[in-house]
């Protein structure tokens, strides 16, 4: 499992260090050449489309849809028969920019070979399947 994470201040929705703050990390130092996977290519726009909203029950208490809620965002498109034979091997997620509270926003998925993408100007959400 890997992850890139970061420290936001919740007054200027800015990148914080955690250490100018206090805040200890325990874990392993990387070298600064890592590569992390921060992309994921844009698709070719696809026909199938809806409008989504970032609604109440998405939003946690820092003011933005929670990670979870990305992923109840994209499982909604697709039917219950889907649903009920998907076998996810993999997730891979980015984040571009925040969803403010009460947005409403286009989406767009398809799918390219055993891989189901969801992307918009806000997330890219890669489901590959098995």
């Amino acid at each position: 499992i890997g992850a890139v994470w970061s420290l936001i201040d919740i007054r200027t929705r800015k990148w914080i260090d955690p250490c100018g703050e206090g805040i200890v990390i325990h874990g392993e130092d990387l070298p600064d050449d890592v590569k992390t996977p921060l992309s994921l290519p844009r698709r070719e726009p696809q026909n199938i489309t809806a409008d989504l909203c970032a609604s109440y029950s998405l939003v946690d208490i820092n003011g933005h849809v929670n990670n979870a809620g990305y992923m109840d965002l994209v499982l909604d498109r697709l039917s219950f028969t889907e649903l009920g034979t998907l076998s996810v091997k993999t997730v891979r997620c980015l984040f571009r920019k925040e969803i403010p509270p009460g947005t409403t926003f286009p989406i767009e998925w398809g799918r390219l070979g055993s891989t189901l993408y969801f992307q918009n100007e806000y997330f890219t959400i890669e489901l590959e399947t098995r």
